[in-house]
Protein backbone atom coordinates (compact mmCIF):
# COMPACT_ATOMS: atom_id res chain seq x y z
CA UNK A 1 0.00 0.00 0.00
CA UNK A 2 2.11 2.85 -1.16
CA UNK A 3 1.26 6.44 -1.52
CA UNK A 4 3.22 9.08 -3.61
CA UNK A 5 3.01 12.70 -3.62
CA UNK A 6 3.70 13.64 -7.32
CA UNK A 7 3.42 17.14 -7.90
CA UNK A 8 1.26 20.08 -6.05
CA UNK A 9 -0.17 23.43 -6.34
CA UNK A 10 -0.85 24.81 -2.76
CA UNK A 11 -2.72 28.20 -3.73
CA UNK A 12 -5.27 25.92 -5.64
CA UNK A 13 -5.16 23.17 -3.32
CA UNK A 14 -4.14 20.95 -6.59
CA UNK A 15 -2.33 17.67 -6.41
CA UNK A 16 -1.44 14.35 -7.90
CA UNK A 17 -1.45 11.53 -5.65
CA UNK A 18 -0.67 7.62 -6.05
CA UNK A 19 -2.50 5.58 -2.90
CA UNK A 20 -5.06 5.03 -0.49
CA UNK A 21 -7.50 7.67 0.27
CA UNK A 22 -9.92 6.22 3.28
CA UNK A 23 -11.98 8.44 5.81
CA UNK A 24 -10.24 11.53 3.81
CA UNK A 25 -6.85 12.54 3.43
CA UNK A 26 -3.86 14.01 5.43
CA UNK A 27 -1.40 16.55 4.08
CA UNK A 28 1.66 15.00 4.76
CA UNK A 29 0.55 11.33 4.95
CA UNK A 30 -1.97 11.18 2.59
CA UNK A 31 -4.36 7.81 3.33
CA UNK A 32 -3.42 8.25 6.45
CA UNK A 33 -6.27 5.65 7.05
CA UNK A 34 -3.80 2.92 5.79
CA UNK A 35 -0.28 4.81 6.25
CA UNK A 36 1.06 5.04 9.52
CA UNK A 37 2.46 8.36 9.43
CA UNK A 38 3.77 10.06 13.20
CA UNK A 39 3.60 13.73 11.46
CA UNK A 40 3.66 16.37 13.73
CA UNK A 41 1.58 18.97 13.22
CA UNK A 42 2.49 22.22 11.46
CA UNK A 43 4.88 23.75 9.22
CA UNK A 44 6.78 22.20 6.52
CA UNK A 45 5.88 18.58 5.98
CA UNK A 46 8.90 16.85 4.75
CA UNK A 47 8.18 13.63 4.86
CA UNK A 48 9.53 10.28 3.96
CA UNK A 49 7.25 7.62 3.14
CA UNK A 50 8.61 3.46 3.06
CA UNK A 51 7.13 0.95 0.89
CA UNK A 52 4.38 -0.36 3.50
CA UNK A 53 3.43 4.11 3.92
CA UNK A 54 4.82 4.26 6.96
CA UNK A 55 5.45 7.83 6.80
CA UNK A 56 7.57 10.41 9.15
CA UNK A 57 6.41 14.20 8.63
CA UNK A 58 7.73 16.98 10.47
CA UNK A 59 6.19 20.59 11.35
CA UNK A 60 5.71 23.06 14.14
CA UNK A 61 5.54 20.80 17.70
CA UNK A 62 2.50 18.39 17.64
CA UNK A 63 1.09 15.51 17.05
CA UNK A 64 -0.24 13.13 14.94
CA UNK A 65 -2.16 9.76 15.41
CA UNK A 66 -3.21 7.48 12.69
CA UNK A 67 -7.27 7.19 12.46
CA UNK A 68 -8.69 3.56 12.88
CA UNK A 69 -7.77 1.10 10.37
CA UNK A 70 -10.89 -0.83 9.14
CA UNK A 71 -11.51 -4.19 9.06
CA UNK A 72 -12.65 -4.41 5.43
CA UNK A 73 -14.14 -1.57 3.39
CA UNK A 74 -16.15 -2.67 -0.10
CA UNK A 75 -19.80 -2.26 -1.90
CA UNK A 76 -22.91 -3.31 0.30
CA UNK A 77 -23.80 -6.33 -2.46
CA UNK A 78 -27.01 -7.45 -0.06
CA UNK A 79 -28.62 -6.53 3.21
CA UNK A 80 -31.05 -9.19 5.52
CA UNK A 81 -32.88 -8.41 8.85
CA UNK A 82 -33.91 -12.58 9.08
CA UNK A 83 -32.45 -14.16 10.84
CA UNK A 84 -30.67 -11.18 11.78
CA UNK A 85 -29.31 -8.07 10.49
CA UNK A 86 -26.45 -8.82 8.24
CA UNK A 87 -24.33 -7.17 5.46
CA UNK A 88 -22.50 -8.60 2.41
CA UNK A 89 -20.15 -6.50 0.57
CA UNK A 90 -17.77 -6.92 -2.04
CA UNK A 91 -14.30 -5.92 -1.87
CA UNK A 92 -12.31 -4.40 -4.01
CA UNK A 93 -10.72 -7.93 -5.23
CA UNK A 94 -14.48 -9.35 -6.03
CA UNK A 95 -14.27 -11.28 -2.62
CA UNK A 96 -17.86 -11.18 -0.10
CA UNK A 97 -17.61 -10.55 3.19
CA UNK A 98 -20.64 -11.08 5.83
CA UNK A 99 -20.69 -8.20 8.05
CA UNK A 100 -22.44 -9.19 11.45
CA UNK A 101 -24.17 -6.40 13.06
CA UNK A 102 -25.75 -6.23 16.59
CA UNK A 103 -27.77 -3.89 18.76
CA UNK A 104 -24.43 -2.06 20.07
CA UNK A 105 -23.14 -1.31 16.55
CA UNK A 106 -22.97 2.25 15.48
CA UNK A 107 -23.30 4.03 12.38
CA UNK A 108 -22.06 6.95 11.04
CA UNK A 109 -23.26 8.66 7.70
CA UNK A 110 -22.00 12.24 6.98
CA UNK A 111 -25.88 13.08 5.31
CA UNK A 112 -27.41 11.47 8.52
CA UNK A 113 -27.98 13.21 11.72
CA UNK A 114 -28.42 9.35 13.44
CA UNK A 115 -28.10 6.70 10.63
CA UNK A 116 -28.95 3.14 11.79
CA UNK A 117 -28.87 -0.08 10.06
CA UNK A 118 -31.97 0.88 8.23
CA UNK A 119 -30.03 3.54 6.42
CA UNK A 120 -27.04 0.99 4.19
CA UNK A 121 -28.35 -0.07 1.46
CA UNK A 122 -27.18 -2.09 -1.59
CA UNK A 123 -24.60 0.27 -3.66
CA UNK A 124 -23.09 1.92 -0.31
CA UNK A 125 -19.33 2.10 0.23
CA UNK A 126 -18.82 0.80 3.56
CA UNK A 127 -15.74 1.22 6.12
CA UNK A 128 -16.77 -1.58 8.45
CA UNK A 129 -15.02 -1.69 11.97
CA UNK A 130 -14.71 -4.22 14.42
CA UNK A 131 -13.56 -8.05 14.60
CA UNK A 132 -13.23 -10.85 12.69
CA UNK A 133 -14.51 -13.61 13.33
CA UNK A 134 -13.97 -16.32 10.78
CA UNK A 135 -12.66 -16.38 6.96
CA UNK A 136 -14.30 -13.31 5.46
CA UNK A 137 -16.58 -12.51 8.26
CA UNK A 138 -16.67 -9.49 10.68
CA UNK A 139 -18.37 -8.52 13.75
CA UNK A 140 -18.90 -4.74 13.49
CA UNK A 141 -18.73 -1.85 15.77
CA UNK A 142 -19.27 0.52 13.56
CA UNK A 143 -20.03 1.08 9.87
CA UNK A 144 -19.62 4.07 8.36
CA UNK A 145 -21.66 4.54 5.20
CA UNK A 146 -19.82 6.99 2.65
CA UNK A 147 -21.48 9.64 1.10
CA UNK A 148 -20.60 10.98 -2.36
CA UNK A 149 -20.71 14.57 -2.98
CA UNK A 150 -22.71 15.17 -6.81
CA UNK A 151 -20.27 17.56 -7.94
CA UNK A 152 -16.85 19.45 -6.35
CA UNK A 153 -15.97 23.13 -8.18
CA UNK A 154 -15.46 26.27 -8.05
CA UNK A 155 -18.02 28.93 -7.94
CA UNK A 156 -18.76 30.84 -11.45
CA UNK A 157 -21.75 32.98 -11.32
CA UNK A 158 -23.44 34.74 -8.28
CA UNK A 159 -26.27 33.00 -6.77
CA UNK A 160 -29.34 34.17 -9.12
CA UNK A 161 -32.83 33.40 -7.42
CA UNK A 162 -32.44 29.55 -6.46
CA UNK A 163 -29.63 28.77 -8.80
CA UNK A 164 -25.85 28.91 -9.16
CA UNK A 165 -23.41 27.69 -11.64
CA UNK A 166 -19.95 26.07 -10.67
CA UNK A 167 -17.10 25.06 -12.91
CA UNK A 168 -16.07 21.68 -11.99
CA UNK A 169 -12.46 19.81 -12.73
CA UNK A 170 -12.64 18.61 -15.79
CA UNK A 171 -14.25 22.43 -17.34
CA UNK A 172 -17.50 21.53 -17.20
CA UNK A 173 -20.28 23.97 -16.17
CA UNK A 174 -23.11 22.49 -13.43
CA UNK A 175 -26.11 24.07 -12.95
CA UNK A 176 -26.96 24.04 -8.66
CA UNK A 177 -30.60 24.67 -7.66
CA UNK A 178 -31.31 24.92 -4.06
CA UNK A 179 -34.36 25.37 -1.95
CA UNK A 180 -35.42 26.23 1.32
CA UNK A 181 -34.32 23.14 3.07
CA UNK A 182 -30.71 23.12 1.37
CA UNK A 183 -27.88 22.94 4.36
CA UNK A 184 -24.88 25.37 4.04
CA UNK A 185 -21.68 24.67 5.73
CA UNK A 186 -18.64 27.02 5.65
CA UNK A 187 -16.25 26.95 8.43
CA UNK A 188 -16.05 29.73 10.71
CA UNK A 189 -19.63 30.88 10.21
CA UNK A 190 -22.15 30.83 12.02
CA UNK A 191 -25.42 29.97 10.19
CA UNK A 192 -24.28 30.19 6.65
CA UNK A 193 -26.84 30.67 3.94
CA UNK A 194 -27.08 30.72 -0.10
CA UNK A 195 -25.56 34.57 0.17
CA UNK A 196 -22.00 32.79 1.22
CA UNK A 197 -21.42 31.29 -1.82
CA UNK A 198 -19.67 34.02 -4.11
CA UNK A 199 -17.64 33.75 -7.27
CA UNK A 200 -14.59 31.74 -7.07
CA UNK A 201 -15.92 29.99 -3.44
CA UNK A 202 -14.48 25.85 -3.63
CA UNK A 203 -17.86 24.04 -3.06
CA UNK A 204 -18.47 20.60 -2.77
CA UNK A 205 -22.27 20.08 -3.39
CA UNK A 206 -24.62 16.65 -2.12
CA UNK A 207 -27.72 16.36 -3.20
CA UNK A 208 -29.13 14.60 -6.14
CA UNK A 209 -28.64 14.25 -10.13
CA UNK A 210 -31.37 16.10 -11.76
CA UNK A 211 -30.42 16.15 -15.47
CA UNK A 212 -26.65 16.22 -17.15
CA UNK A 213 -24.69 18.54 -15.43
CA UNK A 214 -27.36 19.26 -12.90
CA UNK A 215 -27.96 18.49 -9.61
CA UNK A 216 -30.78 19.27 -6.53
CA UNK A 217 -28.44 20.40 -3.76
CA UNK A 218 -29.63 18.83 -0.15
CA UNK A 219 -26.10 20.35 0.99
CA UNK A 220 -23.68 22.57 -0.19
CA UNK A 221 -20.15 22.81 1.66
CA UNK A 222 -18.60 26.55 1.38
CA UNK A 223 -14.81 26.56 1.02
CA UNK A 224 -12.86 29.66 1.22
CA UNK A 225 -9.52 29.90 -1.04
CA UNK A 226 -6.59 31.43 0.39
CA UNK A 227 -5.33 34.85 -1.53
CA UNK A 228 -2.09 34.14 -1.45
CA UNK A 229 0.57 31.70 0.46
CA UNK A 230 4.94 31.84 0.59
CA UNK A 231 7.54 33.12 3.03
CA UNK A 232 7.40 36.33 4.76
CA UNK A 233 10.23 38.62 2.95
CA UNK A 234 9.87 41.91 5.05
CA UNK A 235 7.37 43.42 7.59
CA UNK A 236 6.89 47.26 8.57
CA UNK A 237 4.64 49.32 11.25
CA UNK A 238 4.92 52.57 8.80
CA UNK A 239 2.88 54.11 7.71
CA UNK A 240 0.61 50.99 8.53
CA UNK A 241 1.22 47.70 9.49
CA UNK A 242 2.04 45.43 6.95
CA UNK A 243 4.23 42.85 4.99
CA UNK A 244 5.33 41.30 2.12
CA UNK A 245 5.36 37.86 0.97
CA UNK A 246 7.28 35.82 -1.36
CA UNK A 247 4.71 33.44 -3.37
CA UNK A 248 5.74 30.39 -4.96
CA UNK A 249 6.42 31.57 -7.97
CA UNK A 250 8.60 34.43 -7.16
CA UNK A 251 5.94 37.00 -6.69
CA UNK A 252 6.02 39.78 -4.32
CA UNK A 253 2.76 40.37 -2.53
CA UNK A 254 2.04 43.38 -0.25
CA UNK A 255 0.13 41.99 2.58
CA UNK A 256 -1.79 45.05 4.60
CA UNK A 257 -3.50 44.60 7.83
CA UNK A 258 -6.06 45.85 10.06
CA UNK A 259 -7.29 45.97 13.68
CA UNK A 260 -9.68 43.21 12.62
CA UNK A 261 -7.32 41.08 11.50
CA UNK A 262 -6.65 37.81 12.74
CA UNK A 263 -3.95 35.62 13.61
CA UNK A 264 -3.50 31.33 14.47
CA UNK A 265 -0.16 30.21 15.05
CA UNK A 266 0.51 26.79 16.87
CA UNK A 267 1.42 26.53 20.42
CA UNK A 268 0.99 30.54 20.26
CA UNK A 269 -2.13 31.85 22.23
CA UNK A 270 -2.90 34.97 21.48
CA UNK A 271 -0.98 35.35 18.33
CA UNK A 272 -0.84 38.87 16.99
CA UNK A 273 1.01 41.06 13.83
CA UNK A 274 4.00 41.35 16.38
CA UNK A 275 4.19 37.07 15.96
CA UNK A 276 4.91 37.70 12.18
CA UNK A 277 8.98 37.41 11.45
CA UNK A 278 11.29 37.50 8.30
CA UNK A 279 11.35 33.45 7.22
CA UNK A 280 7.86 32.73 8.33
CA UNK A 281 5.70 30.79 6.43
CA UNK A 282 2.13 32.95 6.03
CA UNK A 283 -1.65 31.68 4.33
CA UNK A 284 -3.23 34.89 4.22
CA UNK A 285 -6.80 34.75 3.93
CA UNK A 286 -8.60 38.02 2.74
CA UNK A 287 -9.59 40.41 -0.18
CA UNK A 288 -6.74 41.34 -3.03
CA UNK A 289 -7.12 45.01 -3.70
CA UNK A 290 -4.79 45.36 -6.53
CA UNK A 291 -2.40 42.80 -8.52
CA UNK A 292 0.01 41.59 -6.15
CA UNK A 293 -1.60 43.15 -2.94
CA UNK A 294 -4.38 41.97 -0.32
CA UNK A 295 -6.03 43.24 2.50
CA UNK A 296 -6.14 40.84 5.07
CA UNK A 297 -8.82 39.11 7.07
CA UNK A 298 -7.12 36.10 8.94
CA UNK A 299 -3.14 35.28 8.64
CA UNK A 300 -1.86 31.81 9.26
CA UNK A 301 1.63 31.66 10.84
CA UNK A 302 3.96 28.81 10.35
CA UNK A 303 7.43 28.14 11.34
CA UNK A 304 10.13 26.42 9.08
CA UNK A 305 12.17 23.79 10.21
CA UNK A 306 15.90 24.81 9.97
CA UNK A 307 17.15 21.34 9.46
CA UNK A 308 15.42 18.18 8.83
CA UNK A 309 16.97 15.00 9.31
CA UNK A 310 18.18 11.55 11.08
CA UNK A 311 20.40 12.19 13.91
CA UNK A 312 24.22 10.97 13.48
CA UNK A 313 25.25 11.24 16.93
CA UNK A 314 24.62 12.65 20.43
CA UNK A 315 26.69 14.52 22.82
CA UNK A 316 26.61 15.90 26.54
CA UNK A 317 30.50 16.78 26.91
CA UNK A 318 31.21 19.94 26.95
CA UNK A 319 27.07 20.76 26.22
CA UNK A 320 24.13 19.06 24.63
CA UNK A 321 23.97 18.55 21.32
CA UNK A 322 23.47 16.27 18.58
CA UNK A 323 24.52 16.01 14.77
CA UNK A 324 22.09 15.54 12.15
CA UNK A 325 22.09 14.08 8.66
CA UNK A 326 20.24 16.06 6.50
CA UNK A 327 18.16 15.30 3.45
CA UNK A 328 21.06 16.31 1.48
CA UNK A 329 23.25 14.34 3.21
CA UNK A 330 25.03 17.16 4.83
CA UNK A 331 25.96 16.57 8.35
CA UNK A 332 25.18 19.60 10.80
CA UNK A 333 25.54 20.10 14.18
CA UNK A 334 22.61 20.97 16.67
CA UNK A 335 23.18 23.25 20.00
CA UNK A 336 20.60 22.52 22.68
CA UNK A 337 19.62 24.31 25.75
CA UNK A 338 18.01 24.10 29.28
CA UNK A 339 14.97 26.40 27.03
CA UNK A 340 15.04 24.03 24.06
CA UNK A 341 11.74 22.36 23.93
CA UNK A 342 11.07 19.25 22.44
CA UNK A 343 8.33 17.07 21.37
CA UNK A 344 7.79 13.14 20.52
CA UNK A 345 4.49 11.64 20.32
CA UNK A 346 3.47 9.44 22.92
CA UNK A 347 6.09 10.85 25.36
CA UNK A 348 4.47 13.03 27.95
CA UNK A 349 7.50 15.18 28.52
CA UNK A 350 10.54 14.42 26.40
CA UNK A 351 13.34 15.89 26.92
CA UNK A 352 17.53 16.06 25.78
CA UNK A 353 17.38 12.33 26.54
CA UNK A 354 14.59 11.25 24.45
CA UNK A 355 17.15 12.26 21.42
CA UNK A 356 18.60 9.16 20.46
CA UNK A 357 20.85 7.98 17.08
CA UNK A 358 18.62 7.03 14.15
CA UNK A 359 15.86 9.25 15.29
CA UNK A 360 14.06 11.33 12.86
CA UNK A 361 13.76 15.01 13.92
CA UNK A 362 13.03 18.55 13.15
CA UNK A 363 14.95 21.56 14.40
CA UNK A 364 13.29 24.81 15.26
CA UNK A 365 15.47 27.49 15.74
CA UNK A 366 18.66 29.88 13.89
CA UNK A 367 21.51 29.28 12.29
CA UNK A 368 24.94 29.72 14.94
CA UNK A 369 27.38 29.28 11.71
CA UNK A 370 28.12 27.34 8.89
CA UNK A 371 26.16 23.61 9.46
CA UNK A 372 25.99 24.99 13.39
CA UNK A 373 22.09 25.50 14.63
CA UNK A 374 20.96 26.75 17.71
CA UNK A 375 17.48 24.95 18.86
CA UNK A 376 15.10 26.52 20.16
CA UNK A 377 12.42 23.43 19.78
CA UNK A 378 12.78 19.76 18.32
CA UNK A 379 10.33 17.63 16.78
CA UNK A 380 11.23 13.81 17.41
CA UNK A 381 10.28 10.92 15.35
CA UNK A 382 11.53 7.21 16.16
CA UNK A 383 11.79 5.51 13.04
CA UNK A 384 10.73 1.23 12.63
CA UNK A 385 13.66 -1.05 12.64
CA UNK A 386 11.33 -2.46 9.98
CA UNK A 387 8.14 -2.47 8.49
CA UNK A 388 6.12 -5.33 6.49
CA UNK A 389 3.63 -8.17 6.87
CA UNK A 390 3.30 -10.84 8.85
CA UNK A 391 4.34 -14.76 7.90
CA UNK A 392 3.61 -16.33 10.79
CA UNK A 393 3.20 -15.75 14.56
CA UNK A 394 4.40 -18.42 17.32
CA UNK A 395 4.79 -19.08 21.11
CA UNK A 396 6.89 -21.51 21.70
CA UNK A 397 9.45 -21.32 22.78
CA UNK A 398 8.38 -17.79 23.67
CA UNK A 399 6.41 -15.35 21.80
CA UNK A 400 7.70 -14.30 18.28
CA UNK A 401 6.52 -13.71 15.12
CA UNK A 402 7.76 -13.25 11.14
CA UNK A 403 7.77 -10.97 8.83
CA UNK A 404 8.57 -10.31 5.25
CA UNK A 405 9.98 -6.63 4.33
CA UNK A 406 9.82 -5.27 0.93
CA UNK A 407 12.58 -6.61 -0.62
CA UNK A 408 11.79 -10.57 0.22
CA UNK A 409 13.35 -10.68 3.25
CA UNK A 410 11.71 -12.45 6.34
CA UNK A 411 12.60 -10.75 9.48
CA UNK A 412 12.34 -12.44 13.34
CA UNK A 413 10.95 -10.33 15.55
CA UNK A 414 11.17 -10.95 19.20
CA UNK A 415 8.88 -9.96 21.92
CA UNK A 416 9.08 -9.55 25.45
CA UNK A 417 6.95 -8.95 28.36
CA UNK A 418 7.72 -5.20 28.23
CA UNK A 419 6.62 -4.75 24.04
CA UNK A 420 3.61 -2.39 23.51
CA UNK A 421 1.67 -2.55 20.71
CA UNK A 422 -0.82 -0.70 19.02
CA UNK A 423 -3.98 -1.16 16.76
CA UNK A 424 -6.32 1.80 15.63
CA UNK A 425 -9.50 0.94 16.86
CA UNK A 426 -8.61 -1.92 19.33
CA UNK A 427 -8.61 -0.29 23.24
CA UNK A 428 -5.49 -3.07 24.65
CA UNK A 429 -3.78 -4.46 22.01
CA UNK A 430 -1.23 -7.50 22.95
CA UNK A 431 0.38 -10.05 21.51
CA UNK A 432 -2.17 -11.92 20.51
CA UNK A 433 -4.34 -9.36 17.90
CA UNK A 434 -1.20 -10.56 15.86
CA UNK A 435 -2.27 -12.03 12.65
CA UNK A 436 -0.58 -13.60 9.79
CA UNK A 437 -1.40 -10.94 6.93
CA UNK A 438 -1.07 -7.78 9.32
CA UNK A 439 0.79 -4.79 8.00
CA UNK A 440 3.28 -3.95 11.19
CA UNK A 441 5.74 -1.46 11.66
CA UNK A 442 8.30 -2.88 14.23
CA UNK A 443 10.26 -0.56 16.46
CA UNK A 444 13.05 -1.83 18.44
CA UNK A 445 16.95 -2.35 18.34
CA UNK A 446 18.20 -5.15 15.94
CA UNK A 447 19.97 -7.87 17.24
CA UNK A 448 21.37 -9.79 14.23
CA UNK A 449 20.89 -9.95 10.73
CA UNK A 450 16.96 -9.59 10.09
CA UNK A 451 16.40 -10.01 13.67
CA UNK A 452 14.95 -7.09 15.78
CA UNK A 453 13.70 -7.38 20.15
CA UNK A 454 10.86 -5.23 20.00
CA UNK A 455 9.81 -2.46 22.41
CA UNK A 456 6.96 -1.72 20.37
CA UNK A 457 4.50 -2.97 17.57
CA UNK A 458 2.03 -0.95 15.93
CA UNK A 459 -0.38 -2.80 13.68
CA UNK A 460 -1.03 -1.26 10.65
CA UNK A 461 -3.63 -2.83 8.91
CA UNK A 462 -5.53 -6.30 9.31
CA UNK A 463 -5.30 -9.24 6.08
CA UNK A 464 -9.21 -8.14 6.06
CA UNK A 465 -8.39 -4.91 4.15
CA UNK A 466 -8.64 -3.95 0.63
CA UNK A 467 -9.27 -0.81 0.01
CA UNK A 468 -10.16 0.83 -2.74
CA UNK A 469 -8.55 3.36 -4.68
CA UNK A 470 -10.93 5.86 -4.52
CA UNK A 471 -11.80 9.35 -6.55
CA UNK A 472 -13.54 10.79 -3.34
CA UNK A 473 -12.91 10.68 -0.06
CA UNK A 474 -15.46 12.84 2.14
CA UNK A 475 -13.39 13.72 5.78
CA UNK A 476 -15.70 13.44 8.13
CA UNK A 477 -15.93 15.45 11.80
CA UNK A 478 -15.93 13.03 14.75
CA UNK A 479 -19.41 13.69 14.40
CA UNK A 480 -19.55 12.28 11.12
CA UNK A 481 -20.57 15.69 9.62
CA UNK A 482 -18.60 16.49 6.39
CA UNK A 483 -15.74 18.49 7.28
CA UNK A 484 -15.94 22.18 5.61
CA UNK A 485 -12.50 22.90 6.66
CA UNK A 486 -10.28 22.06 3.18
CA UNK A 487 -9.82 20.61 -0.47
CA UNK A 488 -7.62 18.25 -2.26
CA UNK A 489 -8.33 18.22 -5.70
CA UNK A 490 -7.82 14.08 -6.54
CA UNK A 491 -7.23 13.99 -10.13
CA UNK A 492 -10.45 12.66 -10.74
CA UNK A 493 -12.48 13.69 -7.36
CA UNK A 494 -12.39 15.29 -3.76
CA UNK A 495 -11.39 14.66 -0.66
CA UNK A 496 -12.44 17.47 2.13
CA UNK A 497 -10.52 17.49 4.84
CA UNK A 498 -11.25 18.15 8.65
CA UNK A 499 -10.37 19.80 11.96
CA UNK A 500 -12.57 20.23 14.93
CA UNK A 501 -12.25 23.61 16.41
CA UNK A 502 -8.28 25.12 16.75
CA UNK A 503 -6.92 21.76 17.55
CA UNK A 504 -6.65 19.12 15.03
CA UNK A 505 -9.48 16.34 16.26
CA UNK A 506 -11.15 15.24 12.99
CA UNK A 507 -10.08 12.88 10.35
CA UNK A 508 -7.63 14.46 7.90
CA UNK A 509 -5.34 17.66 8.19
CA UNK A 510 -5.96 20.29 11.43
CA UNK A 511 -4.62 23.92 10.30
CA UNK A 512 -4.58 26.86 12.31
CA UNK A 513 -6.33 29.02 10.36
CA UNK A 514 -9.31 28.02 11.99
CA UNK A 515 -9.92 25.39 9.56
CA UNK A 516 -9.51 27.40 6.37
CA UNK A 517 -7.37 25.08 3.80
CA UNK A 518 -4.80 26.09 2.04
CA UNK A 519 -1.79 25.22 4.28
CA UNK A 520 -1.50 22.02 2.71
CA UNK A 521 2.10 22.19 1.51
CA UNK A 522 3.25 23.51 4.49
CA UNK A 523 1.52 20.95 6.55
CA UNK A 524 0.43 23.66 9.08
CA UNK A 525 -2.03 22.27 12.30
CA UNK A 526 -2.68 23.61 15.49
CA UNK A 527 -0.75 21.05 17.48
CA UNK A 528 -3.83 19.48 18.73
CA UNK A 529 -3.46 15.24 18.00
CA UNK A 530 -4.87 15.03 14.92
CA UNK A 531 -6.98 11.83 13.40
Amino acid sequence: MKFKLSSFDVTRKRFRLHGILPRGAARGAVGAGIALALLTAGAVGVGASTWAGVGSGFGSPGSYSPPPAPAVVGTVASVATSPSDVITLTTKHGTTWTVDVTGSTTYTDSAVTSPTFADVAVGDELFVYGTTTATDTVSATNVTIMVKPVVVGTVATTPSGDTFTLTAWKGQTWTVTVTGSTAYTERGVTSPTLSNVVVGDEVVVYGTSTGTDAVAATSVVIIERPIVQGTVASVTTSPTDSFTVMAKKGQTWTVTVTGSTTYTECKVTSPSFANIAVGDGVVVFGISTATDAVTATSVAIMQHPVVVGTVASVTTSPSDSFTVSAWKMQTVTVDVTGSTTYTEHGVTSPSFSNVTVGDLVAVYGTSAGASTFDATSVAITQLPAVTGKVASVTTSPSDSFTLTARGGQTWTINVSGTTTYSECGVSSPSFSSLAVGNQVAVYGTSTGTNTVDATSVVILFGPSIHPKPSPWAVGLEPSGKPSPTGLLHYPVGVSTVAASGSSSHGYGHGDPTGGKPGGLKFGFGSGGSQH
